[in-house]
Protein backbone atom coordinates (compact mmCIF):
# COMPACT_ATOMS: atom_id res chain seq x y z
CA UNK A 1 0.00 0.00 0.00
CA UNK A 2 1.15 3.13 -1.14
CA UNK A 3 1.03 6.59 0.92
CA UNK A 4 -1.91 7.44 -1.58
CA UNK A 5 -3.66 4.82 -1.29
CA UNK A 6 -3.13 5.06 2.84
CA UNK A 7 -4.09 9.29 2.70
CA UNK A 8 -7.15 7.76 0.70
CA UNK A 9 -8.29 5.56 2.85
CA UNK A 10 -8.09 7.91 5.98
CA UNK A 11 -9.69 10.64 3.99
CA UNK A 12 -12.80 8.11 3.13
CA UNK A 13 -13.38 7.26 6.83
CA UNK A 14 -13.18 10.68 7.92
CA UNK A 15 -15.41 11.71 5.36
CA UNK A 16 -17.99 8.65 6.26
CA UNK A 17 -17.87 9.73 9.66
CA UNK A 18 -18.73 13.61 9.68
CA UNK A 19 -21.74 12.18 6.94
CA UNK A 20 -22.81 9.58 10.39
CA UNK A 21 -22.52 12.41 12.50
CA UNK A 22 -24.89 15.01 10.11
CA UNK A 23 -27.23 11.80 9.05
CA UNK A 24 -27.29 10.90 12.73
CA UNK A 25 -28.47 15.10 13.74
CA UNK A 26 -30.71 15.55 10.85
CA UNK A 27 -32.28 11.97 11.91
CA UNK A 28 -32.91 13.52 15.54
CA UNK A 29 -34.22 16.68 14.08
CA UNK A 30 -36.56 15.41 11.75
CA UNK A 31 -38.09 12.84 14.50
CA UNK A 32 -38.51 16.02 16.76
CA UNK A 33 -40.37 17.86 14.09
CA UNK A 34 -42.45 14.65 13.62
CA UNK A 35 -43.32 14.63 17.08
CA UNK A 36 -44.37 18.41 17.73
CA UNK A 37 -46.41 18.12 14.34
CA UNK A 38 -48.25 14.53 15.91
CA UNK A 39 -49.00 16.46 18.55
CA UNK A 40 -50.59 19.67 17.17
CA UNK A 41 -52.64 17.38 15.29
CA UNK A 42 -54.53 15.44 18.28
CA UNK A 43 -55.07 19.25 19.50
CA UNK A 44 -52.18 20.53 21.68
CA UNK A 45 -51.04 23.87 21.81
CA UNK A 46 -48.29 24.68 19.26
CA UNK A 47 -46.56 27.02 21.63
CA UNK A 48 -46.98 24.16 24.39
CA UNK A 49 -45.98 21.74 21.97
CA UNK A 50 -42.89 23.31 21.22
CA UNK A 51 -41.66 24.26 24.53
CA UNK A 52 -42.87 20.67 25.52
CA UNK A 53 -40.36 18.88 23.16
CA UNK A 54 -37.76 21.35 22.93
CA UNK A 55 -37.06 23.34 25.31
CA UNK A 56 -33.97 25.48 25.09
CA UNK A 57 -34.53 27.17 28.37
CA UNK A 58 -36.05 29.89 26.12
CA UNK A 59 -38.09 32.97 28.10
CA UNK A 60 -41.19 32.51 26.15
CA UNK A 61 -41.99 28.69 27.62
CA UNK A 62 -40.85 29.96 30.99
CA UNK A 63 -43.45 32.29 30.54
CA UNK A 64 -46.01 30.16 29.45
CA UNK A 65 -45.26 27.78 32.08
CA UNK A 66 -45.88 30.21 34.76
CA UNK A 67 -49.29 30.81 33.21
CA UNK A 68 -50.49 27.48 33.02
Amino acid sequence: MGDDEFFLTIWKLVAGVIIAIVVSISGCVIHQNVQISNAIENGADPMKASCAFNNDGKSFCTIIATKS
